[in-house]
């Protein structure tokens, strides 16, 4: 909804059998990717480029999440559990019971951090101990700050 209303699009892949893959390009247009954009999305892969590029930013990410890692175990140690991520954008933090998932969310906030909440990721209320965090938007040299702030957030409701 966020995306559709700030008028983003998301294109994305799907790996497959042709068939399989041609009937989810029928049924999957969704009027918010320009065809050209996607042309020349296409063409960039099936060029080899996307295989050249892959791991640039793969190392990004890499050194992003890293960053995001030891910013954690610095200063968010005591209040939430996590594991680092093989691969992907986001870093999953299990919280500490004492705290309150609504409180941190809103002292966050107050803090200039976001995050996403679990509940939004699990089905009948549940996931209230969890947070996502984004390491990939987020500028290499802003990650630690940023951790800091959701730190004092988790210390701030855990008293």
């Amino acid at each position: 909804e966020a995306a559709s209303e700030w008028g983003c699009a998301t294109i994305g892949w799907v790996m497959g059998a042709k068939h399989i893959v041609d009937a989810i390009t029928r049924v999957r247009f969704d009027m918010g990717v320009s065809p050209w954009t996607s042309s020349v999305l296409a063409e960039y892969c099936e060029a080899g480029r996307f295989d050249a590029h892959l791991p640039r930013v793969t190392e990004i990410y890499r050194r992003k999440r890293d960053v995001m890692l030891s910013a954690l175990e610095e200063r968010c140690g005591k209040l939430a559990a996590w594991s680092a991520p093989r691969g992907g954008f986001f870093l999953w933090l299990r919280l500490d019971e004492r705290i309150d998932a609504d409180r941190l969310f809103d002292a966050a906030w107050e803090e200039g951090v976001g995050y996403v909440g679990g509940r939004t990721f699990f089905d009948n209320g549940q996931g209230a101990g969890f947070v996502r965090l984004c390491y990939s938007n987020v500028a290499e040299p802003d990650i630690s700050e940023a951790v800091m702030r959701f730190g004092r957030a988790l210390e701030r409701v855990a008293r």
